[in-house]
């Protein structure tokens, strides 16, 4: 065996899936957070628009389209 080459011991396959388990969390988290962002984002423009609108007279419909 050459001294270069690395021994995969079941200990270090243990540590390599944890590792590969944390790093797919941090993803998922990464996704969430990026996702909520956008919608808090989405909500906060239908939420100005809405208050924006005359309080009589014209008003939205419930078939209405507010545009993204």
């Amino acid at each position: 065996m050459s001294k270069g080459k690395t021994i995969c011991r079941p200990k270090d396959k243990v540590k390599d899936e944890i590792l590969r388990g944390y790093e797919y969390q941090l993803e998922i988290a990464d996704s969430l957070e990026r996702e909520l962002e956008r919608r808090m984002a989405k909500a906060t423009k239908t939420a100005s628009v809405i208050s924006d609108m005359p309080r009589g007279g014209e008003s939205l419909d419930a078939g209405d389209h507010i545009a993204d």
